[in-house]
């Protein structure tokens, strides 16, 4: 894999980018999971699909991508 470049949009789904919101508050999978009706589980579902979609192995891989390379629906 390959780090997504600026010129390559990530689209997010607003389910995915509450996710994200909330871990970066500091909340646990079991607090967003809480909060969202849903499984810590499917956090973690929703995780690996935000760390395919920015072709990258790890949330801090992802934190160093430019904000230009992301689209948010």
């Amino acid at each position: 894999m390959h780090p997504a470049t600026a010129s390559a949009l990530v689209t997010l789904t607003p389910r995915e980018l509450a996710v994200v919101e909330l871990l970066s508050r500091g909340c646990s999978y079991g607090e967003v999971g809480l909060r969202l009706g849903i499984s810590p589980h499917t956090v973690a579902t929703h995780i690996k699909n935000l760390y395919r979609k920015l072709e990258v192995p790890t949330a801090a891989a992802g934190a160093f991508l430019p904000p230009s390379s992301r689209k948010y629906s």
